[in-house]
């Protein structure tokens, strides 16, 4: 699979911390941060489809009230 670089700057004692934390993992820290960031990927799309089912109940429950 093709691969695409990403830039990221960050101040230096959040780089020493990204580096530590990558080190204990026995991580790159390219490795670590793709990671980190799949896992935000995922958790977000778990809330977005939460809020699809709520939406899509309350909108159900929106049309009964205003058709009844």
């Amino acid at each position: 699979m093709a691969q695409t670089r990403l830039s990221l700057s960050v101040d230096q004692e959040k780089a020493a911390a990204i580096r530590e934390a990558a080190r204990r993992r026995g991580l790159t820290v390219a490795a670590y941060i793709e990671g980190a960031a799949m896992e935000a990927v995922a958790r977000d799309a778990r809330i977005r489809a939460l809020f699809a089912e709520w939406e899509a109940s309350e909108a159900a429950e929106a049309d009964q009230r205003f058709t009844a």
